[in-house]
């Protein structure tokens, strides 16, 4: 039995261990941010500069303590950044993170430099325990217990195709860039096949962690918001019981890509035939757990190689 056959192995024991154990739904009184939201004095930023019609608008803090901390959590790779954009673009408040990257700041996300619990970002960034350095794999699961009640059990879970999603985060792993793409034959190394291998468990753990232990979870579907982001951003923000200006969505409508968009994309199926069946199976668990949860389901006729 090679190496990869027993991981893949463990990782089904492990998710058949998690959908077993598993069985608590989620409360369904959301905790909403206050009405008659009050504004900080802070740093703001215009996420349209030189447009005639949206040049005008800002994005800044809200007072310090005044919105309850909220997770946006998605496995890397899954358009945590995009959806930031938008979220800012609509609300006109900036979201926060748990890290912070001068990528991130330079695009004028300058709530990235917030302290991600002040209670002034509307959002606040984080992927749980699916980062790939070796220090994250020592987190165990008193530490995502913790991790989410940071959060007060609150959080917006964004969720990709994996087959997409672990190949995005490939590209930042090899290029340390958002827009760059890893050389193609890097997906056929050993280092590729373990990194997949990895990233699968993380991407179901992820979502599943956030259902069992979570109090208040919201998922939006990254394939649903690229087909149309200003409805899904609308149910997102009446999730949140939020109202939103209308001028700011028809200028979200005009500037829907934001400052993060990797090119060329590898379109061939290069995961090799022990990934495409573990990962099958475990989007077939998570879509079942959603679904049971929440009453919506993955769009898996979306998912590319999924098939």
């Amino acid at each position: 039995m090679t190496g990869n056959q027993k991981l893949v192995i463990i990782i089904i024991c492990t998710l058949m261990v998690m959908m077993s154990i598993y069985s608590v739904g989620l409360p369904t009184a959301p905790s909403k941010p206050k009405t008659g939201l009050k504004w900080g004095i802070w740093n703001t930023s215009y996420p349209w500069p030189g447009d005639k019609e949206c040049g005008g608008f800002v994005t800044r803090i809200a007072k310090p303590g005044t919105i309850p901390m909220r997770a946006l959590a998605s496995y890397p790779g899954s358009g945590n950044t995009w959806i930031r954009y938008l979220i800012e673009g609509a609300s006109g408040i900036y979201t926060g993170s748990i890290f912070v990257a001068k990528s991130i700041t330079d695009a004028g996300h300058l709530g990235e430099l917030r302290n991600f619990s002040d209670g002034s970002t509307i959002l606040q960034k984080t992927h749980h325990r699916a980062i790939y350095p070796y220090g994250y794999r020592q987190y165990n699961i008193t530490w995502r217990r913790e991790h989410i009640e940071l959060f007060q059990g609150r959080a917006i879970v964004v969720v990709r195709n994996p087959f997409n999603s672990i190949l995005s985060y490939w590209n930042f792993y090899k290029t340390g860039s958002q827009t760059a793409s890893a050389d193609r034959n890097s997906l056929l190394s050993k280092e590729f096949q373990d990194f997949a291998f990895v990233g699968i468990n993380r991407w179901y753990e992820l979502i599943s962690d956030w259902l069992e232990y979570g109090k208040d979870v919201y998922f939006v579907f990254y394939e649903d918001l690229k087909d149309d982001p200003v409805e899904e951003i609308q149910a997102l923000f009446g999730h949140l019981g939020i109202e939103l200006d209308l001028n700011r969505l028809e200028c979200i409508k005009k500037h829907l890509t934001g400052k993060f968009q990797r090119k060329n994309h590898v379109e061939e199926n290069l995961y090799s035939f022990d990934h495409q069946a573990l990962f099958k199976l475990v989007i077939d668990a998570a879509s079942k757990r959603i679904e049971e949860k929440t009453g919506r389901s993955l769009p898996l006729h979306k998912y590319n190689f999924y098939k």
